[in-house]
């Protein structure tokens, strides 16, 4: 995972570097430096690679605060898949994860310890599904 992350400055610059709509919609997203957090690039990078599929991040990523955690997990048990990002008052990220026909879950955390198996539980989930 960590050569993953090393390339994610390079990904975003990739994508940022495209013309007409991908472009302008990747300057709404906030510059990523050396020193960034790994959470925040980790974001940034799939937020890039949304727009540059021409999707719509509305409807994959879906954000809430920490106070509407019932509350997103009431609205994320009816989606087929997305992907959620629980904050606190200060919008830095205190979870991240991936819903799998409204009930799967695979739980990325913010922290890198067993990234791999989490990456291989996603990878088992969208291939048990299809």
């Amino acid at each position: 995972m960590e050569k993953l992350d090393e390339k994610c400055i390079e990904l975003i610059q990739v994508v940022r570097k495209k013309g007409g709509a991908t472009r302008e919609k990747t300057k709404l997203l906030p510059v990523v430096e050396k020193d960034t957090d790994i959470g925040t690039r980790r974001e940034i990078a799939l937020k890039c690679l949304i727009i540059n599929m021409r999707e719509s991040m509305d409807d994959l990523v879906q954000e809430f605060l920490v106070s509407e955690k019932e509350e997103a997990e009431h609205i994320l048990q009816g989606a087929t898949m997305a992907i959620y990002i629980i904050r606190d008052a200060q919008a830095a990220p205190k979870d991240i994860g991936i819903i799998l026909e409204g009930q799967e879950k695979v739980l990325m955390e913010l922290d890198p310890k067993g990234m791999t198996t989490k990456v291989k539980k996603l990878y088992d989930q969208l291939y048990s599904t299809a």
